[in-house]
């Protein structure tokens, strides 16, 4: 699959922000994202360079996330959940 490909059909990635990181100085980034995906321009091989480097510079972000310093659950602990009022 080829990185237009990802973009048109992949429902997880926020194409606003992508598009704001790949061309910070446009008034409507989005909007100029879309018209590329959809045809209406030029989607070129440096659009595509550019938003594979901007996939692969958060890859590398978010591998380096850790959990941090949580709390352990006690033994015996109940685990907090969702509250349903009413019932």
């Amino acid at each position: 699959m080829d990185i237009k490909e990802f973009l048109l059909h992949d429902k997880t990635l926020n194409h606003s922000e992508l598009a704001r990181r790949m061309w910070p100085t446009n008034k409507s980034p989005e909007a100029y994202l879309s018209r590329k995906l959809h045809g209406a321009r030029v989607f070129t091989r440096r659009d595509a360079t550019r938003a594979l480097a901007i996939l692969r510079n958060l890859a590398i972000e978010l591998s380096s996330l850790s959990l941090g310093e949580l709390p352990s659950l006690k033994p015996g602990a109940k685990k907090a959940g969702p509250s349903t009022p009413g019932v």
